[in-house]
């Protein structure tokens, strides 16, 4: 087992169970530790397995302090719940699964409360969402009792619910009987079908705030967009005001930069003569773009060097990634030499990843 600088198992509090979190990047571990502990909790398991070293890394490098990490690794794929199951010899109260791919700003100690006054052996958190093909489709009664789930329902005759598996789980030990051991398993397609099969008691309970799945390119912007528009308050961020910009301590904007809020420059982050930056122009931690480079309703990770005189819209830019001076991105996800195209509607399928002409022409890993 690995974990963060000075990691450690914490005793539980009654009002307070251990939140289980899947593998994730730099910027959504950090940002999700500050929402959990804003939350009350002081310990999370991360289980990893694939990708796990930068991972590692940055976690060693990271205290969050209070809340205390670990790592439940896997010696190979177990599946959303599979990989659960594998940290079982440290789950021995009640505890919360959530996955990576979602942003929310959810209240989880209540729904931990509403979980232990149903006495359920699982309580799911929904979202209502217009399309929820997209999504595990989930029916309860009028007591929140789950009578029926419907992984992404292939047929409009299927949907007789808006109620989306928001992918949170609160969970009894007890559970975990229900997932086998060192098998690749999965909550929406087995275990949930499972337990609603063998009659188990499968609460679901609504999310009052915000949730996005980030699961698709598009929807990973649109979560950051929505930062900006003050849809959603996130630990770490200040939506600033429309032509305003909300720079991190330790952000450098030479004077001459022109804002069209809002706009967000993170901590470190430089942005060079003659540049225009915004609307909706996100700038994580450590960002560099030189002079006269133009960026809008793009998402540029941590590390990304954006050369003279280029322009950015509508795109995400992964971590570390260089774009060579007087490059045009636009409506593409760019990582090192990869490129993905990012659809006009969240309905269209996502292009598959390609080692394309224009990803080899206008980016470069560092």
């Amino acid at each position: 087992m690995a974990g963060g600088r000075g990691a450690r198992l914490y005793p539980l509090t009654q009002d307070a169970p251990k939140p289980l979190l899947p593998m994730m990047g730099r910027p959504l571990i950090d940002h999700t530790m500050a929402y959990l502990e804003r939350q009350g909790f002081r310990e999370a398991i991360i289980t990893t397995g694939h990708q796990c070293k930068p991972l590692l890394n940055h976690l060693n490098r990271t205290s969050y302090h209070p809340c205390d990490v670990v790592c439940a690794l896997e010696e190979f794929p177990l599946g959303t719940a599979g990989s659960v199951r594998n940290a079982e010899s440290m789950l021995s109260e009640t505890f919360l699964v959530m996955s990576s791919d979602i942003v929310t700003d959810a209240d989880l100690m209540e729904a931990v409360r509403a979980h232990r006054r149903s006495g359920a052996l699982m309580t799911m958190l929904v979202s209502e969402v217009p399309d929820v093909s997209l999504f595990g489709m989930v029916v309860a009664d009028a007591k929140g009792r789950v009578i029926d789930f419907r992984e992404k329902p292939r047929s409009p005759d299927e949907v007789v619910s808006r109620l989306a598996n928001a992918g949170i789980y609160v969970m009894e030990p007890e559970a975990l009987g229900m997932i086998p051991r060192s098998r690749y398993c999965d909550f929406a397609r087995d275990v949930i079908p499972r337990m609603l099969a063998s009659g188990r008691s499968v609460y679901a309970h609504p999310i009052s705030g915000y949730w996005c799945d980030v699961g698709t390119a598009q929807r990973y912007r649109k979560a950051h967009l929505d930062v900006m528009k003050g849809r959603v308050q996130l630990p770490g961020f200040d939506a600033p005001s429309a032509g305003a910009d909300g720079a991190a301590s330790g952000a450098t904007l030479d004077p001459s930069v022109k804002i069209s809020g809002p706009v967000w420059v993170g901590r470190g982050a430089s942005v060079g003569a003659g540049t225009r930056l915004g609307p909706y122009a996100f700038l994580a931690d450590g960002v560099h773009v030189g002079d006269g480079a133009s960026i809008a309703w793009s998402v540029l990770n941590q590390g990304v060097v954006v050369g003279s005189s280029s322009q950015v819209d509508r795109s995400v830019i992964g971590s570390d990634t260089r774009l060579p001076s007087g490059s045009r991105v636009r409506s593409s996800v760019i990582h090192g030499y990869t490129t993905i195209r990012i659809p006009a509607t969240d309905s269209e399928p996502m292009a598959p990843l390609s080692r394309s002409a224009e990803g080899m022409r206008t980016a470069a890993v560092t």
